[in-house]
């Protein structure tokens, strides 16, 4: 009496016998459709789905939609207190430099070296002190528009703790690094523009102050490709309580 043939012991199994590629290995499940993966009890494969982990890393990590971002919400907070536009447009681009830096491919912190901070910092003074040497007066004046009724406290904690790391980390830092030395100085001019444009009483005030902020743009980035973020970082940090908070003192 013939033998009765032992029966598969499962649905994959007998999907195994039945197509032949499955003959040449156990590695020939990497071959199967992904609706026969799902018959012979298989995941299928991930496709992508609705969310692009690496599609979306690109998008955060790329610095013009963050530019486009806070260059559209520039305008659009103008009716806001101007304190309160600051802080918040200060904070959201420290956010998006920040976010750009850490997931970035860039090190910075071998730029951190004391010989290249004593040149941001030699920078800063070349900048701030003839400046403030000669033309005080429309310095003080400038930083009374720019700073409305704000204490003198809250002008050196903006213009020293709030304003220098978000703009560094995000134009220096991120722009700079992904678009440019020139990219970055016109963007973080034009954002300067519209972020202080309303303070402004005339449009010859809004010119002068535009070129400027344009002019500090170039040099913040020239810094930062001579010697590295912190530099920059640094230079920032005494050219503004340079130019708009020593001023308010005298």
């Amino acid at each position: 009496m013939d033998e009765e043939p032992e029966r598969p012991s499962s649905r994959q199994e007998r999907l195994r016998r039945a197509l032949p590629e499955y003959r040449r290995g156990p590695d020939a499940d990497a071959d199967l459709p992904a609706h026969e993966h799902e018959a012979a009890g298989d995941a299928a494969p991930e496709t992508g789905g609705f969310l692009n982990v690496e599609r979306l890393q690109t998008a955060l990590t790329d610095p013009v939609y963050g530019y486009m971002i806070v260059m559209a919400l520039s305008l659009g907070l103008t009716p806001l207190a101007p304190d309160v536009r600051y802080m918040i447009l200060w904070t959201l681009i420290f956010a998006m430099g920040a976010l750009v830096f850490l997931l970035g491919p860039d090190d910075h912190r071998a730029d951190a070296t004391p010989a290249n901070l004593v040149w941001g910092a030699g920078f800063g003074l070349l900048i701030g002190v003839p400046a403030l040497a000669l033309v005080a007066p429309a310095l003080a004046l400038t930083s009374a528009q720019l700073f409305p009724a704000m204490s003198d406290m809250s002008v050196y904690m903006a213009l020293v703790f709030a304003m220098p790391p978000g703009e560094t980390l995000f134009f220096r830092g991120a722009l700079q690094g992904s678009r440019g030395f020139r990219a970055a100085a016109l963007a973080a001019g034009g954002w300067s523009v519209l972020l202080f444009a309303p303070n402004l009483g005339t449009l010859t005030e809004v010119v002068v102050v535009g070129i400027a902020v344009i002019a500090l743009g170039f040099a913040y980035a020239y810094v930062r490709q001579r010697n590295g973020l912190a530099a920059a970082w640094l230079c920032q940090v005494i050219t503004s309580a340079l130019l708009l908070f020593a001023p308010r003192l005298g």
